[in-house]
């Protein structure tokens, strides 16, 4: 099972306010869609380029992933939420009418909360050989990093844990690349949610 879907059913059976959050979520992109603003904005051409950060947690000199890596993480994103990626014709038969140039772009924030200049890619030792699906990589009290609040976030069912948290191997098409076995041969998760 997906790290991210045994997180989303743990989620689910053990914050009260999980489903009520997703639920809200779920009615304001209807709510989008149905008065026309999600077309208006496909249709104005208009791309939006979200600024992110990369926080590396690393144990080993291994994990600490090269800024070429996390480039072509980066990279891949884009391709997918562009709808380039060169394996797009391999989406099943029920989702193939649904692709579409998502006019959102990723790119490495230049500028932190502060305003203060980025790469956009902070770096972490710990002690912590191995994380879980429970979050302690999204906090230094488990041997994780914090992290800093976006200026605006993007409503998410919860701030807290609206961070992906891909693993050394599935991100980005490093050196080690040849180690790497589908599904995660293409740097990304083969049956992502939109």
């Amino acid at each position: 099972m997906c790290g991210a879907s045994e997180a989303h059913q743990r989620l689910c059976e053990c914050d009260p306010g999980f489903r009520a959050r997703r639920s809200l979520i779920h009615m304001q992109a209807e709510t989008f869609m149905l008065n026309g603003r999600a077309a208006k904005s496909i249709d104005s051409g208009k791309i939006r380029t979200l600024p992110v950060v990369v926080h590396v947690v690393y144990s080993t000199a291994e994990e600490n992933i090269s800024v070429k890596q996390v480039k072509s993480q980066i990279k891949v994103l884009n391709r997918d939420y562009s709808a380039t990626n060169p394996d797009k014709t391999a989406t099943p038969t029920p989702w193939k009418g649904l692709i579409i140039d998502s006019r959102i772009r990723f790119a490495l924030a230049k500028k932190d909360p502060e305003g203060k200049p980025t790469m956009g890619i902070t770096r972490t030792k710990t002690d912590t050989a191995l994380f879980g699906t429970h979050d302690e990589v999204k906090s230094s009290a488990t041997g994780g990093v914090n992290v800093r609040s976006s200026f605006r976030r993007m409503r998410s069912s919860s701030a807290a844990r609206d961070r992906a948290m891909p693993r050394r191997r599935s991100a980005g098409r490093g050196a080690f690349w040849k180690t790497v076995s589908f599904p995660f041969s293409a740097a990304r998760r083969k049956n992502r949610h939109a």
